[in-house]
């Protein structure tokens, strides 16, 4: 390897070129990562903690690109524990713990949803922060849509998730 690409001047440069690139492939996409919100939302539902999976009553193509967002809190009685969409010891972006949002279409194919309300850590970044906006999520399959609970856990549970359902434009 050549002199010059050693060092911590060359990994900031590298750091500073990669940044660059990916600000130039978000503007290059365009509008597709952001939800449109001239439209009103596809869908707006309350997850009450009573069933596994609710069905959204919205219908999806495979390959549709959904922006979701949810807030709330669900006290699961078996575990004692309160929990928000991203699920116990869950980290946005990365995964979902139990008793967190997912997504299923047509009754098979699941994902992870969470609360998808603050930054994503971009990963290989942990020493240098660089966050990015909540991605759309893709539609695996064509079907109905439902929305659920990782692990979900059978009980006397209280409290919901509140999330809106927007199209990408």
């Amino acid at each position: 390897m050549h002199e010059g690409c050693k060092g911590p001047r060359f990994t900031a440069t590298l750091l500073a070129f990669a940044l660059f690139l990916s600000t130039i492939g978000a503007c290059t996409l365009g509008s597709r990562l952001r939800p449109n919100l001239a439209l009103p939302p596809v869908s707006t539902i309350r997850l009450p903690p009573d069933r596994a999976w609710t069905d959204t009553g919205v219908i999806v193509q495979e390959g549709d690109e959904l922006f979701f967002t949810a807030n709330g809190d669900v006290v699961w009685a078996a575990r004692n524990k309160a929990v928000g969409p991203d699920g116990l010891n869950g980290y946005p972006g990365w995964n979902i713990g139990a008793g967190g949002l997912m997504g299923r279409v047509g009754g098979m194919k699941r994902f992870d949803i969470g609360a998808r309300t603050q930054p994503f850590l971009m990963r290989g970044s942990l020493r240098h922060h660089l966050y990015y906006a909540p991605p759309p999520i893709r539609m695996p399959a064509n079907g109905r849509l439902e929305l659920g609970f990782k692990d979900f856990m059978q009980g006397a549970n209280t409290g919901a998730f509140d999330i809106t359902i927007r199209r990408a434009q």
